[in-house]
């Protein structure tokens, strides 16, 4: 005789809104999120002189943690982490681990975006 346990299947946590849109606050460029199925995000945030690569996980339903590739004019590649939190349908908390690569070493950083459509 053999007995198991049926594991019920993992579920996305529950998307409290979709972040997918612009997203206004950062000094340096305008945050696009191009991608939230609920369990990962995909973005970007660039400038005249650097692309800005993000993805990330939930990890709560208000929470996302994130990856940010730092590409500059040189095709100099680096990486930081950082964070998500969402506020509400139209606000974001977020923070970041400094830059340290390519010439160029930064403080963490925290901000907060506002949805801009």
């Amino acid at each position: 005789f053999t007995s198991y346990v049926e594991v019920p299947p993992i579920t996305p946590p529950l998307l409290k809104t979709s972040l997918i849109g612009s997203w206004s606050g950062s000094p340096d460029c305008l945050v696009v999120i191009h991608k939230d199925d609920g369990n990962e995000i995909e973005g970007s945030c660039d400038n005249n002189k650097v692309k800005h690569y993000l993805k990330g996980n939930y990890v709560a339903p208000d929470n996302i943690s994130i990856i940010i590739t730092r590409t500059d004019q040189k095709s100099c590649v680096t990486e930081t982490k950082g964070f998500f939190k969402i506020i509400n349908n139209n606000r974001l908390s977020t923070g970041t681990n400094g830059w340290n690569g390519c010439g160029v070493t930064t403080a963490s950083a925290a901000q907060s975006l506002s949805r801009k459509d």
